[in-house]
């Protein structure tokens, strides 16, 4: 990310500072004191502006550029190394997989870049990282010294790009995220903003662009996201999904595992969690968002929460596995929302295949199932003519786990289908409720048979119908058809 310093205070005397920096943990609070915290950013100080580096990793920092400081843990540069004000530097701290170690880079005037520290330290992940102003000063009362820096765009290395950092959006729910400016007293209380220190977010109209120090507006802890607005995002789009854990109250990537060559889940990928706690986030703009996953017999619950708010447990937990199921929830305003889907218990697993916003739907009506809104997952066949049938069509499959959804508005539906003597059951549920098994065999054929499905309450919802690979004994065959479906 980027930091500029516009100005030095006065009347400090050589040890008081304040800074603004980047910083990240390398390890979990379990492995190392403070989570092996590691930053880097400029330091001003009454002689003048400096880079500096520091970690509580045990094993120290070695110092490739500037002067040791703080024991073994830090590295200050000599004022105007590299750094000037009022201009913008770019810092960074770089892991380097297999070797063991993680660098520290200040980008001089130039923009070019320096190895100015090396931490030495084998893990391969970040486990929060932080963006902040702070004040240090030696002795009692508070000087408030003069601290006026500004931050912009933090990013992440993948692959051969840099991508903006995936975050939770405001306001803040009790969770350390990342990027956050906040002004904390002695007593770690936020009694000092916006008197002395805060934070303005948004500048220019950018919202990677913020400012931290004096005479700033904002207290407590404000996030910078990318927002999506209507579209369906798949679980790998990690620029705008954050994957973590909430242990203690601070943030961890998680266990999650990304994984892809699954043909009946959207966009052939899907991401699941076998740990307690893990949690995966998505800001968006819209009214409504959908969560699409897949339920199974190895699945547990999962708490969502909306703007911070739980909407009770989802039991993914399905007999038979059932693939792209969903359940919406709609906002009272549209708007800018988050929705979190957290893992519940220690045992059995539960996936994010995709969140959909603005899901498209339709209203009271009679729907072929050619219908545009009707989503059939797997190799379904469509078939026509039958006199008897709906519209003279039908689809059906035999294949285990192929599955058809529809989305509606209302409080009902009913579904049609054919009976007959090569029928298998088929599954249903509705919003991830699982239904009872329905029995499609009959001797003779039954055409526009129905199952209805009532007191689902006014709202939006989502049939999801699925190839059980069950069926009665007298059956021939596993056949699941769609006809048609009728919202009252």
């Amino acid at each position: 990310m980027s930091i500029a310093a516009d100005d030095l205070p006065s009347g400090t005397g050589t040890n008081n500072f304040t800074t603004g920096w980047l910083s990240v943990n390398l390890n979990t609070e379990d492995d190392c004191d403070d989570g092996c915290f590691t930053q880097v950013g400029l330091m001003t100080m009454e002689d003048g502006l400096h880079w500096f580096a520091y970690t509580e990793d045990p094993d120290g920092i070695i110092c490739f550029r500037g002067t040791p400081k703080w024991g073994s843990k830090g590295c200050i540069g000599a004022v105007g190394d590299l750094v000037a004000l009022d201009t913008w530097h770019i810092v960074q701290i770089a892991g380097y997989p297999g070797y063991g170690h993680w660098v520290i880079r200040v980008y001089d005037i130039n923009s070019s870049p320096h190895d100015v520290a090396q931490i030495t330290n084998s893990s391969d992940q970040i486990y929060d990282a932080t963006v902040s102003f702070e004040e240090g000063y030696t002795s009692l009362p508070n000087p408030y010294y003069l601290g006026k820096f500004h931050f912009y765009h933090p990013q992440y290395r993948s692959g051969n790009q840099f991508l903006d950092w995936p975050q939770t959006a405001l306001p803040f729910y009790g969770l350390y995220e990342t990027n956050h400016n906040v002004a904390w007293d002695n007593n770690h209380q936020n009694t000092i903003c916006p008197s002395h220190y805060g934070a303005n977010v948004n500048m220019a109209g950018d919202q990677r662009y913020w400012y931290g120090g004096i005479n700033a507006l904002v207290c407590d802890w404000w996030f910078f996201s990318p927002v999506v607005s209507a579209s369906t995002l798949d679980d790998l789009a990690t620029s705008s999904l954050n994957y973590h854990r909430v242990v203690t109250e601070i943030l961890m990537p998680g266990s999650w595992l990304h994984t892809s060559n699954w043909p009946k889940t959207y966009a052939n990928t899907i991401s699941y969690t076998a740990i307690q706690n893990d949690k995966v986030a998505l800001t968006f703009t819209g009214s409504r968002i959908t969560r699409i996953y897949a339920m199974a017999n190895n699945r547990t619950n999962a708490e969502v929460f909306i703007d911070g708010v739980s909407q009770g447990q989802q039991t993914d937990y399905a007999s038979t596995t059932r693939w792209q199921v969903a359940k919406t929830w709609s906002m009272p305003t549209s708007g800018t929302h988050t929705i979190e889907v957290q893992k519940i218990g220690s045992s059995g697993f539960i996936d994010l295949d995709a969140f959909i916003v603005d899901i498209p739907y339709v209203n009271s009506g009679t729907y072929d199932g050619t219908h545009s809104n009707c989503k059939y997952i797997g190799s379904w066949t469509l078939s026509s003519p039958w006199p008897l049938a709906y519209n003279s069509t039908l689809n059906w499959s035999k294949n285990t786990e192929d599955a058809f959804t529809f989305t509606f508005y209302g409080n009902s539906i009913y579904y049609f289908y054919t009976k007959a003597s090569n029928r298998g059951k088929a599954a249903v549920t509705i919003d991830g409720v699982n239904m009872p098994l329905i029995d499609l065999y009959s001797a003779s054929t039954v055409w526009q048979a129905q199952t209805t499905y009532t007191n689902l309450g006014t709202g939006i919802h989502t049939i999801h119908i699925s190839v059980s690979g069950q069926k009665n004994a007298n059956s021939s065959d596993y056949y699941v058809d769609v006809d048609k479906l009728m919202v009252p």
